[in-house]
C-alpha cells in the first residue's frame, strides 16, 4: 500500500449510500471521510491510526486533513506506534496522540 497523494485526500468522497469511505494510507494510518454537514461545505477528513494493542485492534484518532498535512500524519501515526507498545493502560495510548 503506498501513501496518499493530495488529489486522493481531498478528491475522495462516501460511496453513494455510505455515511463514510476510509481509505488506506499504509502503516497503519488511514483517512476516513465523511460526507458534508451542509451542502457546499467541505466534506469532514481525519486521520486515524489502527494499532494492535495487547491483543485488541484501537482505532485512535490523529487529527483532521484539513488541519495538518499528510506528513505530519505519517510522523504522528510512527510515534504514536513507538510509543504504544510502551504503554499499560489502553486512555494513554489515546491520550499521546
Amino acid at each position: 500500500m503506498g501513501n496518499l497523494t493530495q488529489a486522493e485526500i481531498f478528491g475522495a468522497e462516501p460511496d453513494a449510500g455510505k455515511a463514510q469511505k476510509i481509505l488506506p494510507d499504509g502503516s497503519g494510518l488511514h483517512l476516513r471521510v465523511g460526507k458534508p454537514a451542509k451542502k457546499g461545505k467541505p466534506a469532514p477528513r481525519y486521520w486515524q491510526a489502527r494499532i494492535k494493542w495487547q491483543g485488541k485492534w484501537l482505532w485512535v484518532g490523529i487529527g483532521s486533513a484539513h488541519d495538518m498535512t499528510a506528513e505530519e500524519a505519517r510522523r504522528q501515526n510512527f510515534n504514536l506506534r513507538a510509543d504504544a507498545a510502551q504503554r499499560t493502560r489502553c486512555s494513554d495510548i489515546c491520550a499521546s496522540g
